[in-house]
């Protein structure tokens, strides 16, 4: 598993997004609607550059979960707590 630190180094992985902010973006719910093994993804349209901008002030995801919800009005704000529990709980 990645650790928190090395999503945020712009060196790891040689620089590709993980997961999490792939989901945040993207209008693909690979989990469907029950999966047990892929996050359930009703989350998206998030831009890159949100993320990027409240992404320098986390420390952990519990932080970048109300980093978003605090700096931006998104339609889908109603279950960002249940997408980002999906990955606080690995």
């Amino acid at each position: 598993n990645m650790t928190f630190d090395e999503m945020r180094n712009p060196n790891f992985g040689q620089s590709r997004y993980t997961p999490i902010i792939i989901d945040l973006i993207d209008n693909i719910n690979q989990g469907g609607c029950c999966s047990t093994t892929m996050p359930i993804d009703v989350i998206n349209g998030y831009t890159i550059k949100n993320i990027e901008d409240v992404l320098k002030d986390c420390t952990n995801l519990t932080n970048l979960r109300d980093q978003l919800k605090s700096k931006y009005d998104h339609p889908q704000e109603a279950q960002i707590d249940t997408f980002f529990a999906q990955y606080i709980n690995l």
